[in-house]
C-alpha cells in the first residue's frame, strides 16, 4: 500500500512553479517526518528564487513570440548570463547533485504554483483540444498515434508520437525553428545526460530504449494555439507517408 506521491511543478509541468513540486500523504508520522526535514534544509537564496521568477515573465513575453526570429539566440544568451537557469543543472546530468537542492520550496514560487491550480481545469481542456487536433491532423499517415487521444478525459502533458525517422524529425523541426520537444531521445533525459555518470547501465531498460529512438512529443502548452499546432502538424506530414 502506498503512503505518500510526489508531483513536479518543474517548467514544462501542467502546473508550473518553475523548480519545485509537491508532497502528499495519509500517514501521520511521515508527514511529521516531511516537515521536520522541510525546516532543516531551509530555502534557497533570494537571488536564485528571483531568477526563476523572472522565467516565466521573459519566456511568455520576449523568448517564445519571438522564437523563430531572435528568440532562440535569447535564450541561451540569457542562459549564458545566468539571467535565466537550465531546467537540468549540468551536475545532475553528471550524477552530482546542484548545490540549491533539496530545499524548501520559496513562498514566491508557490504562489505561482497556487495561482495556476484555479486555472487547471482550462489547462487540461486546452491539453485535450490540441490533442485531438494533432490526432485528426495525423490520424492518416504513417505515424503510430495514442489510442485513447480522442473523445477521452486523458490530460495530455506532450502529444507523444512514433516514428522511425523520430530524431531527424526533431532535427529538421528545430532547425526550421519550430519549437517542439527533444525530451527522451535516450533513456534518461536530456540528451546530453552522461548516462553512465548517472549510474545507468545500457541494457537494463530495453523498452526504454527502444522507445527513445522512434517516438517524438508535440507540444499541447497553454501558450501553443491552434494556428500554431497546425504548423508543426504541417511540416512533420512529410515524413509521415
Amino acid at each position: 500500500m502506498h503512503k505518500a506521491a510526489f508531483f513536479s511543478f518543474s517548467r514544462d509541468k501542467i502546473i508550473s512553479s518553475v523548480y519545485g513540486g509537491m508532497a502528499v500523504t495519509d500517514d501521520d508520522e511521515l508527514a511529521e517526518k516531511l516537515r521536520q526535514f522541510q525546516k532543516k534544509i531551509g530555502y534557497p537564496s533570494h537571488c536564485w528564487t528571483f531568477q526563476q521568477l523572472f522565467h516565466p515573465v521573459l519566456m511568455d513575453w520576449l523568448i517564445l513570440p519571438t522564437y523563430k526570429t531572435f528568440g532562440k539566440y535569447l535564450l541561451v544568451l540569457f542562459q549564458w548570463l545566468r539571467v535565466l537557469s537550465k531546467a537540468v543543472h549540468w551536475k545532475e546530468k553528471r550524477g552530482k547533485r546542484p548545490c540549491y537542492f533539496p530545499k524548501r520550496m520559496p513562498n514566491a514560487l508557490a504562489v505561482l504554483a497556487l495561482n495556476q491550480f484555479k486555472k487547471l481545469e482550462k489547462f487540461n481542456n486546452h491539453r485535450r483540444e490540441i490533442a485531438n487536433f494533432y490526432y485528426n491532423e495525423l490520424k492518416n499517415t504513417g505515424f503510430e498515434l495514442p489510442l485513447d487521444s480522442v473523445d477521452s478525459k486523458q490530460t495530455f502533458l506532450r502529444f507523444t508520437i512514433k516514428r522511425l525517422k523520430a530524431h531527424e524529425i526533431i532535427k529538421s523541426v528545430w532547425q526550421k525553428n519550430i519549437l517542439i520537444g527533444d525530451w527522451y531521445t535516450i533513456p534518461i533525459a536530456p540528451h546530453d545526460t552522461q548516462l553512465e555518470k548517472v549510474g545507468y547501465v545500457l541494457g537494463s531498460c530495453p523498452q526504454a530504449e527502444k522507445l527513445a529512438k522512434v517516438v517524438l512529443n508535440l507540444p499541447t502548452h497553454i501558450n501553443i494555439s491552434e494556428k500554431e499546432a497546425k504548423i508543426v502538424s504541417d511540416f512533420i506530414k512529410s515524413y509521415g507517408d
